[in-house]
């Protein structure tokens, strides 16, 4: 058991920057060099990847807990706004999206996914815009699951339901 405070333990399932789900499969202690650390063994779901995060840096780097069951109301309630202003530069809204998404936070994440929705239903979205869409509305989709306890089908459907309807593109 790791030595230094933490709120997460093995068996919980955690949200991992950038890479979304994942459950602290073990707590393993590792020497690099002369150092002896405390590691959570992640098993993310989205990929087949497995993740070491050093215990005592967790918070720090972003690792936290899925969003609450009574925020869930509010985050539908940001999808659900389309009147929203989206940069027509290409350059700056991808600057935009990667940044937020890297952020790690579920309401930065959220705002991406809507807003590439958005921009989806009035024009379309290049290749690499769509490649962001789908996996930002994965992690979403991801996270939407664990925090209301549902398979990831029903996640999405309950995603789908507060964001714009589009005119099937290719996927």
């Amino acid at each position: 058991m790791p030595a230094v405070a933490t709120p997460f333990a093995k068996g919980d399932s955690v949200i991992y920057p950038q890479h979304g789900a994942g459950k602290i499969v073990d707590v393993v202690t590792k020497t690099v060099g002369d150092v002896e650390r405390d590691y959570f063994v992640v098993d993310l779901e989205l990929q087949e990847l497995r993740v070491w995060v050093p215990v005592d840096e967790a918070e720090e780097i972003g690792v936290r807990e899925p969003t609450a069951k009574d925020e869930l109301e509010d985050l539908f309630e940001l999808l659900s706004d389309h009147d929203v202003r989206i940069p027509a530069n290409f350059s700056r809204r991808m600057k935009n999206n990667q940044r937020r998404m890297n952020d790690g936070d579920v309401w930065q994440l959220a705002e991406v996914v809507r807003n590439l929705a958005v921009r989806r239903h009035r024009k379309h979205l290049s290749p690499s815009e769509k490649t962001l869409y789908l996996h930002a509305r994965g992690l979403l989709v991801a996270e939407l699951a664990l925090s209301l306890g549902v398979s990831s089908e029903k996640a999405e459907a309950a995603l789908d339901e507060r964001l714009p309807e589009v005119v099937e593109e290719d996927e």
